[in-house]
């Protein structure tokens, strides 16, 4: 079996504990410091993509970047949820549902923008084909007036 003084899969249910509770107490604060960084960049993203219209790569990117932070949030939240639901916080359990929720609506937002960019594209593309080369019709006939 294992020995020592560090081990923590030795059968001490204490050091097992302390390590869970040390590993929730590192998932909070990156909880508390990944939504405040998440805020910080949605602000300054608007901001800066408020004065640049047609740049749809940089807008998928920041789009891209606020999806995934919010899916982490949502994963984080989710943990934490589920922990201080085992350990009889209901009202902060609570809490992080409802952040849950509001993470994984951010998401569902984000993707439909996304989608609708993707789309924007597309039909401005159709349209500048369609523009520029006769259509399949017009190649085959042909102009007799005088």
């Amino acid at each position: 079996m294992l020995t020592g003084k560090f081990c923590w899969l030795s059968g001490e249910k204490r050091d097992v504990l302390k390590l869970l509770n040390l590993l929730i107490e590192i998932l909070e604060l990156f909880y508390l410091y990944l939504s405040i960084v998440t805020c910080l960049f949605i602000c300054i993203m608007f901001l800066i993509l408020a004065g640049i219209r047609y740049s749809e790569r940089l807008h998928e990117a920041a789009l891209s970047t606020v999806y995934m932070m919010h899916s982490i949030l949502f994963c984080v939240s989710t943990v934490l949820m589920i922990h201080s639901a085992w350990v009889s916080e209901f009202f902060i359990s609570l809490g992080y549902g409802f952040a849950s929720c509001i993470s994984i609506l951010m998401c569902e937002w984000v993707a439909t923008v996304m989608y609708d960019l993707q789309e924007n594209q597309l039909q401005r593309h159709r349209a500048k084909r369609s523009n520029n080369t006769p259509d399949f019709i017009e190649k085959l006939t042909i102009d007799i007036t005088f």
